[in-house]
């Protein structure tokens, strides 16, 4: 009945044990960043996905999202969960997050290069959860559709979004206007 929802629950518990606090030197070393989101549509058929790029410009270091200086100055670093990101839509009480995995297994460093890093991702235009059975319907989660899937949308207008796993001194990016439409019979 609930079972999407205690999902996203426990992915929140797992993702705020496995996270942290950056410090003062990661927040100073994040003002020189630049940040944007690019989309390769802006207007698009609810249901179809959104393929963008998150655009992080550093004119300075390398930047490893995965091994923080502790806050305190120490010698030894903090270790976080190798950070993820993901683009969503939001509209009013439509907020439509993600939910990241809670394998906080360590791969590859996560870094910020010199120069312009071009990450991609990809938006879906359908709700990201839903309720299988009876239960509160809410505007951020509605019924699911009667073969399990996940319902579209509603048309209208949204704000891109990024949102990260984990706390990383990188600023947030402006939202980008998406219009959803309803597809044409």
């Amino acid at each position: 009945m609930l079972c999407a929802m205690a999902i996203v629950v426990l992915s929140m518990a797992v993702l705020a044990a496995c996270g942290g606090t950056t410090g003062a030197k990661d927040a100073k070393r994040s003002t020189h960043l630049t940040v944007r989101i690019e989309l390769r549509a802006a207007r698009v058929v609810a249901g179809k996905t959104i393929k963008g790029t998150l655009i992080v410009t550093n004119p300075g270091k390398p930047i490893n999202l995965t091994q923080l200086e502790h806050p305190l100055g120490h010698l030894h670093p903090i270790v976080h969960c190798m950070p993820d990101f993901a683009g969503y839509l939001k509209k009013g009480s439509i907020e439509n997050s993600p939910a990241f995995a809670t394998d906080c297994a360590m791969g590859a460093p996560f870094v910020i290069t010199h120069g312009e890093n071009r990450l991609p991702f990809t938006i879906t235009t359908s709700y990201s959860t839903c309720f299988q059975d009876e239960g509160v319907v809410t505007p951020s989660m509605p019924h699911c559709l009667a073969n399990g899937g996940m319902p579209n949308l509603p048309p209208g207008k949204y704000k891109a979004v990024i949102s990260w796993s984990e706390v990383v001194p990188v600023p947030t990016p402006r939202p980008v206007d998406v219009t959803l439409v309803g597809a044409k019979s």
